[in-house]
């Protein structure tokens, strides 16, 4: 007879750190202004909005706050499944509640279960860095035309069209100044703190990235304990398709026929991105050349080869990967933009317990040495 071998969560213990993850959000919501300076309050408040960045499901009993590049994808896929809705049906259900007088509204929204999922303020930015700008997916106009036009001494034409070669210290650059002048900013770069305003919300749960898995877990199971969803399956919200960013790369080729973007270093970079996410060892490489033609077809499934091949690698090495590009990353930026930087997610950390000043990447003495012997972002010279 064959066990499959299931993960075993203690719900309890999980409980009890939701509630950790609650109290002391609420203690900083009640000190947090005495931490910020006047002019923090001043930059953090211009971006805060009295409505949720919210998805309700129809039925009316839980309500998401999205925070982008903070698994996202990962939850709509599951809240999809679970209630036979996809993003538009969320979304017209939020608007419905949305449409509704004050006080019937807000009796909606105080009914419902409220969680939202955070993460680590750093790497929030490293990821959609790399998978807004460094991946070739077409998400560089505005922004990236933008940072060439603001930045850049010389840009060349291709990249005021297409803004399609942003490096990181630029994208940190971008982020900071736009920040300081009070600009709106784009739902993937917003600090969450501004997306779910959780000082004016009282969520049930609060979920981090860091502990993923163990939270979702935990939710599906308070779901069924009130009856707002009947048993789910076990594979639920499990991301099957890891190369499914592939799918938008067709159409950033399409975006830039004509230019002199060359296609061949976006296919470099496509195989660098599926590296610094830890999908496949940095071992394995391209096996393609400048002078070959690449069929997107055989792209993917070399791709999926690199990925059986990289199982030879220990997998903590291999994921490993993932921060060594982020300090590679950061390791480009000014010392003047990461203290400038620090204004930027000091309200995140203090209200979700980070550290504003982490130790890998503002303590020279302690932290891990930038790799020198790999780049992890090629293609952008």
């Amino acid at each position: 007879m064959t066990t499959v071998h299931q993960e075993v969560y203690d719900f309890e213990e999980i409980q009890a750190r939701n509630a950790r993850r609650k109290k002391f959000l609420e203690q900083q919501c009640y000190f947090s202004i005495k931490n910020l300076t006047r002019n923090e309050r001043y930059m953090h408040g211009k971006l805060r909005k009295s409505i949720l960045r919210a998805l309700m499901t129809p039925n009316q009993t839980i309500l998401y706050c999205r925070v982008s590049k903070a698994g996202s994808t990962y939850t709509m896929d599951t809240l999809n499944k679970i209630f036979h809705c996809d993003n538009d049906c969320l979304r017209n259900s939020s608007k419905r509640i949305g449409a509704l007088p004050y006080q019937r509204k807000k009796v909606a929204i105080r009914n419902s279960y409220k969680f939202l999922f955070v993460r680590e303020p750093y790497g929030r930015l490293f990821s959609t860095y790399s998978n807004k700008f460094y991946f070739p997916k077409g998400y560089w106009h505005p922004i990236g035309t933008t940072i060439a036009r603001k930045f850049r001494e010389n840009p060349s034409k291709d990249s005021l069209e297409f803004g399609h070669d942003v490096k990181f210290s630029e994208f940190i650059r971008y982020v900071v100044e736009e920040f300081e002048v009070g600009y709106k900013m784009d739902v993937h770069i917003r600090p969450m703190a501004a997306t779910c305003n959780p000082c004016r919300y009282d969520f049930d749960f609060i979920g981090k990235l860091e502990t993923m898995s163990s939270d979702f877990a935990y939710l599906k199971n308070e779901w069924n304990n009130r009856n707002i969803i009947k048993k789910s399956r076990e594979d639920l919200g499990k991301k099957t398709n890891l190369f499914s960013a592939m799918k938008y790369f067709n159409l950033t080729l399409k975006k830039i026929n004509g230019s002199h973007i060359e296609i061949f270093t976006l296919y470099q970079r496509a195989w660098r991105y599926f590296q610094i996410t830890a999908v496949i060892s940095k071992h394995v490489d391209m096996p393609f050349s400048k002078n070959m033609s690449i069929n997107h077809d055989d792209f993917i499934q070399e791709l999926e080869k690199a990925k059986q091949m990289s199982v030879v690698y220990n997998t903590t090495t291999v994921k490993a990967q993932k921060h060594e590009a982020m300090v590679q990353a950061y390791s480009t930026v000014p010392l003047r933009y990461l203290e400038r930087l620090k204004t930027f997610v000091r309200e995140d950390c203090l209200l979700f317990g980070y550290d504003e000043s982490p130790t890998w990447l503002f303590d020279k003495k302690v932290s891990p040495k930038v790799p020198d012997t790999y780049n992890y972002f090629i293609g952008l010279d």
